[in-house]
């Protein structure tokens, strides 16, 4: 997840993430209209063509209803005085390790009888001290050498659905992270807060075209988009 998502979805208020829907080889222009009443998990979509033979479908590739999914995000391991800690760029939060029983080893000559087990972090180099990433581009690792057990988020599918782009609403642009500008009341920006827009549709717009422009799927194209309707766990949260 990039950076600029991870506080919304800390803060419960992006619930929704759209992603392009990926047709057959096979499909070359896919001017169809989708059907799911078939699959109540949300797991495929069935594509109906103007001819009544004309039919294919498309599996979600996220999941269904009910399954778990965990997140990753910009972070570190570094050293603090309280030992060693995975930091999250997002706020700055730290998780300190030494705290978690799941990374301790019983040590009967160790203060407390309990020693960290650098052996249960993997490779993760903890020779950073803290102070000094926080506030700094360097020394940061990217979401995809994320280990699992140092992600805080853990999402839950609870709805999916298909629609064309262009149909999503301002709730649900603001559901996908879209905010009101903390500069002018009546506008909204993306997480990045670099551009004022009139409605969050607009907002959510720059937001895909940022993301999906490139693949040929601009906002203009108007692709079919698996809508993924998510809530957060809160007893994994980690954050402070």
């Amino acid at each position: 997840m990039i950076g600029d998502m991870v506080k919304p979805t800390l803060a419960d208020t992006k619930t929704n993430t759209r992603r392009a829907v990926r047709f057959p080889a096979f499909v070359e222009n896919p001017e169809f209209n989708s059907w799911q009443d078939g699959f109540p998990e949300g797991r495929r979509a069935i594509f109906l063509g103007s001819h009544s033979e004309e039919f294919f479908s498309v599996k979600c590739p996220y999941g269904q209803i009910g399954d778990r999914l965990w997140v990753r995000e910009t972070w570190a391991g570094a050293n603090t005085e309280d030992g060693p800690a995975i930091l999250y760029r997002a706020n700055n939060h730290r998780r300190y390790l030494m705290h978690e029983d799941a990374f301790l080893e019983a040590d009967p000559t160790a203060r407390g009888g309990r020693c960290f087990d650098y052996s249960k972090t993997g490779r993760v180099d903890f020779s950073a001290w803290a102070g000094d990433l926080e506030g700094e581009d360097k020394g940061w690792k990217p979401s995809i050498h994320m280990p699992r057990w140092a992600s805080r988020i853990t999402l839950e599918i609870v709805d999916i659905r298909i629609e064309r782009v262009q149909d999503i609403s301002d709730e649900d642009s603001m559901a996908e992270g879209i905010i009101h500008s903390k500069w002018k009341w009546d506008c909204f920006e993306t997480p990045d807060g670099h551009i004022l827009y009139r409605s969050p549709a607009q907002a959510f717009k720059e937001l895909w075209d940022s993301i999906n422009s490139d693949r040929g799927l601009s906002w203009a194209v108007n692709p079919w988009a698996w809508v993924i309707v998510f809530k957060r766990l809160p007893e994994l949260n980690l954050c402070s």
